[in-house]
Formats: C-alpha cells, sequence, structure tokens
C-alpha cells in the first residue's frame, strides 16, 4: 500500500493509500519507540505510538501532483473498493 507522498504513485486510480498524522519528529522516525534499547533502529516498528494512519482512496479524496490531499475519502467508502460491504 502506497503512502501519501509516494513520488511514483498514480493519485488519478482507485486504491489505498496511508496518511500519516502526527508530530513530525514521530513521522520522520525520530522518536524514541523507533529505537531498541542498544540505539540501533526497529524497522519493524512502521509507525510510533503517537501516529494515528488514515487510509483513504487516493482518487476519491482527490490528491494533487503535489499529494496534498483535498478531501479525506476512507477507503472503506470507496466504491471500487473490492471489500465494500
Amino acid at each position: 500500500m502506497a503512502t501519501v507522498g509516494d513520488d511514483d504513485f498514480d493519485y488519478s486510480r482507485h486504491a489505498p493509500v496511508k496518511l500519516p498524522l502526527g508530530p513530525w519528529q514521530c513521522i520522520d522516525r525520530a522518536c524514541e519507540e523507533y529505537e531498541a534499547p542498544d540505539g540501533s533502529d526497529l524497522p519493524d516498528v512502521e509507525y510510533c505510538s503517537h501516529v494515528t494512519v488514515l487510509v483513504l482512496c487516493s482518487a476519491c479524496s482527490g490528491a494533487s501532483a503535489n499529494h496534498a490531499i483535498r478531501l479525506e475519502a476512507p477507503w472503506a467508502d470507496c466504491d471500487l473498493n473490492p471489500k465494500r460491504p
């Protein structure tokens, strides 16, 4: 799944994209929750507990070429989501 801001992603197609929300230092992996006790990076920790991740539909949310989100449309509400009830 793509994350908002991925440069090679086609935002005109309906697909789920992650939009992480939280303090910049946490999104930038500068939070201590990304480090093991010995100071090494924990690559299995995708986001720390300070970050909330929204999963949006890229096309329904209106992501533009500069990756700005004009409207938050959850992936679960997209008519083209194959898992939508």
